[in-house]
């Protein structure tokens, strides 16, 4: 968790920041999940299965500042 905290960091995140996870539940969601709160950032899950316009949406509502959507 450590370790993913500095990369996320090392990203730009920082605290108060609002970032969307749409990486499915698995041993990698919880690490990524609890490095955002070790930040202090704050964590928006969203379902990878929405639409890009759903999706969209769903940035725009939470004013979502940085996306963590690739494999880390």
């Amino acid at each position: 968790v450590c370790r993913m905290a500095n990369v996320l960091k090392s990203l730009g995140i920082k605290k108060g920041d609002r970032v969307s996870i749409t990486i499915p539940n698995s041993p990698q969601f919880i690490v990524v999940f609890l490095a955002l709160l070790k930040i202090g950032a704050i964590a928006v899950n969203l379902d990878a299965s929405l639409s890009a316009h759903q999706l969209n949406e769903r940035f725009a509502d939470a004013q979502v500042r940085r996306r963590v959507h690739r494999r880390l």
